[in-house]
């Protein structure tokens, strides 16, 4: 709740614009494709193509699959030290956060999705501004699978930066009570 009166207020200081899109991966994983949805919070962006310095947020660990945008938005602009989020607004960043439909699906399933957000990114952007992308916990997993993938299979990812937070790169230990 903390967060969502966060990003109310930061929307009526800055004036802030949003757009949500749905959208579904062009590659599959054992047979099936992730599908999901990308907001993005700029200071004047609508659409993939208005935006001109594009920073892509990519959904961390979601158990239930209730977390959104908004949720993940308002972590970045409040919970974290320095209110990233506001921080990047105002040094002309649009924020694209990245939902997956299904945040426990494979990484690789959800990857492709990373993948087709990119590649959206980058066939409708302005200038010649390269992608940070920053994940969030497993979202950095995917993000970081999705970018080794994009380059063994020689695609242009145009990023420029891959920022990880709190993203258990070394692994992780799940207990089996949590796990079902």
């Amino acid at each position: 709740m903390k967060q969502l009166l966060t990003l109310l207020v930061i929307c009526q200081m800055t004036n802030l614009a949003t757009s949500q899109t749905s959208f579904s991966a062009s590659n599959s994983y054992l047979s099936a494709s992730s599908s999901g949805d990308y907001t993005i919070y700029s200071n004047s962006a609508t659409s993939l193509s208005q935006i001109d310095k594009p920073f892509v947020l990519v959904e961390g660990y979601d158990t239930k699959n209730n977390n959104s945008a908004i949720n993940t938005f308002g972590y970045i602009s409040s919970i974290l030290s320095n209110q990233l989020g506001i921080q990047l607004l105002s040094q002309g960043y649009d924020i694209i956060v990245l939902n997956f439909a299904d945040n426990g699906d494979y990484i690789q399933r959800n990857a492709f999705l990373v993948v087709e957000l990119l590649n959206r990114i980058n066939s409708a952007k302005q200038g010649n501004e390269q992608i940070v992308v920053c994940g969030l916990n497993t979202g950095a997993i995917v993000a970081r699978f999705a970018l080794s993938w994009m380059e063994a299979n020689s695609m242009s990812h145009n990023t420029r930066l891959f920022a990880s937070i709190d993203a258990p790169n070394k692994g992780l230990n799940v207990p089996p009570s949590f796990q079902f």
